[in-house]
């Protein structure tokens, strides 16, 4: 037996990648730009069709159990991180508030 009868087992994919990642949420419902990007890459309707029977709905979580889960994100980012984000919308924030440089006066 040669090295590469060794290396084959019973002939399935799943011993040479791993276990495959669940399939996402929401495949049954694709919105109007998921079939767009479907159809351009001209992915096989049976493999949509599968995908979608494999595929949990996607269930609308309330306002707070958004609000903890983005509390908990946030806590987990370091305080660079955080300076980071809030740079870019402090220099936002007043800059919106100043008016346009067209309308302001020359002095």
């Amino acid at each position: 037996m040669d090295e590469y009868e060794d290396d084959q087992s019973d002939g399935g994919q799943e011993d040479d990648y791993g276990i495959e990642p669940p399939v996402p949420a929401g495949l049954a419902q694709l919105t109007a730009p998921q079939r767009a990007v479907a159809d351009f890459l001209r992915v096989n309707q049976d493999l949509l069709k599968a995908a979608a029977e494999a595929s949990a709905p996607i269930v609308d979580k309330p306002a707070a159990d958004q609000d903890a889960a983005m509390e908990a994100w946030i806590s987990g980012l370091t305080e660079k991180q955080k300076d980071d984000a809030r740079c870019p919308i402090a220099h936002r924030s007043r800059r919106d508030q100043s008016p346009p440089r067209s309308i302001r006066t020359v002095r």
